[in-house]
């Protein structure tokens, strides 16, 4: 508990560091002016992507748990995904998301082997669609960035690299039972070594039972080779509903020179680029980030205000819409609990 109160402080902290850097105290008081200035419609849509980029991620845990023939639907699958995204929003590179989806899915009897290949396979799929989408918007758009961005071509490069190399890590993994064997029964000596772990005969059974749950999963996904098309499909078009918020936002602030597909395409890059960052939510990076790719987009000085509005839809809305979901799940979870 001590631990969870130090990280929503240092996430806070940082929050505001990061907003006072960027706005000021002036631009700060002048934020509830811009409100009434800007294009709500657009605003609006900008937020109606975000939501939509929930509904898709929902929709390919509930299409991958129905494929495995294990009984969810698409409200708990949206609330999976609510949960994970919040758990993500928090801790350092993200990675509180996976264990929590985890957690949840076993207490509505998805099983941890199952719940664990889910949310795998889900993970390398979205890794290399975003990877590859990424790699092709550098592409047909090399001009414009190598004119304009060419500070960033190293740090793009470097999570391009860390990307793939993580994707690869996780391929060889889900094709590989004996490797995904020795390497968790590596891990768990370690943790035994330095008496993290007890009872190793007892860890290392309920491990081999998960690991057969999870092989069973793997195999159906395997098997399926339609289904891995159909759940590409649906992230290349989470991704680029997503890219898209920053568009509308550029729409509602009353400029409109650039296509979608170049802010969807900077956008692309950023999010490559930002990836690797330990910060919860990116924080800092993000925004930084931010203002370095689309300063050539915005005016001087409405660009900190776009990137207020950036984060406002997608960091501060996902983390306060996600926290409100895995409130609601925690307290329904406690109240069933208590009752028997």
């Amino acid at each position: 508990m001590k631990r969870q109160i130090l990280n929503y402080i240092f996430v806070v902290v940082l929050i505001v560091i990061t907003m006072s850097l960027i706005l000021g105290e002036n631009r700060i008081a002048e934020i509830p002016l811009l409100l009434l200035r800007i294009n709500k419609t657009y605003l609006l849509i900008g937020m109606l992507c975000m939501a939509l980029y929930w509904i898709f991620d929902g929709s390919i845990i509930y299409y991958l748990t129905k494929m495995i023939n294990s009984k969810s639907s698409l409200l708990k699958s949206i609330k999976f995904t609510m949960i994970g995204q919040y758990y993500n929003n928090i801790t350092p590179f993200s990675s509180g998301g996976q264990p929590a989806q985890i957690y949840v899915m076993a207490n509505e009897s998805i099983p941890i082997g199952i719940s664990t290949s889910i949310l795998l396979v889900k993970f390398i799929i979205f890794q290399i669609v975003v990877t590859l989408f990424s790699v092709f918007m550098f592409i047909i758009k090399f001009g414009f960035i190598y004119r304009n961005l060419k500070m960033i071509l190293p740090f793009f490069a470097i999570g391009i690299i860390i990307r793939l190399s993580g994707t690869i890590v996780l391929i060889t993994l889900f094709f590989n039972q004996n490797i995904t064997k020795k390497l968790i029964n590596i891990i768990l000596c370690l943790l035994h070594r330095v008496k993290i772990i007890k009872n190793l005969e007892k860890v290392v059974l309920t491990f081999e039972k998960h690991l057969d749950e999870y092989m069973v999963g793997i195999d159906k996904i395997k098997e399926n080779g339609k289904i891995s098309l159909k759940i590409s499909f649906l992230t290349l078009i989470q991704i680029t509903v997503y890219f898209s918020i920053t568009y509308f936002i550029y729409l509602s602030m009353g400029f409109n020179k650039a296509s979608l597909l170049d802010i969807i395409s900077i956008q692309s890059l950023l999010d490559v680029t930002v990836s690797y960052m330990p910060t919860p939510g990116r924080v800092g990076a993000s925004e930084g980030g931010f203002y370095l790719f689309f300063k050539g987009f915005f005016s001087a000085g409405m660009l900190p205000y776009a990137i207020f509005l950036w984060r406002m839809i997608t960091y501060y809305l996902n983390l306060v819409i996600s926290g409100l979901v895995t409130l609601v799940d925690y307290l329904s979870r406690k109240r069933t609990k208590f009752s028997t």
